[in-house]
């Protein structure tokens, strides 16, 4: 399945996150950068959907490599514009 809700990313601490929302980001451009310099894209990346869910979902595994769950989407959830 392409583009379909809800994501599934694994975390480093071997555990995973399931994500999925109803809504519209408006700063998808500006997350999609972030996620292309933290790796997550491209050749070697693991987002192949072009979903927001899998932008944001892919953010928050990441960003529990050095944190808690919580904690990266603390981090992360604050960054999101839209409606959701």
């Amino acid at each position: 399945w392409e583009n379909a809700q809800p994501v599934f990313r694994n975390t480093a601490a071997g555990t995973g996150v399931a994500l999925g929302h109803n809504g519209n980001l408006v700063n998808t451009a500006e997350l999609t950068a972030r996620a292309r310099d933290s790796g997550l894209m491209g050749h070697r990346g693991n987002i192949t959907a072009t979903t927001d869910s899998d932008i944001l979902g892919a953010l928050l595994a990441h960003g529990a490599a050095d944190s808690s769950l919580e904690q990266a989407a603390l981090e992360l959830l604050p960054t999101v514009r839209g409606a959701f």
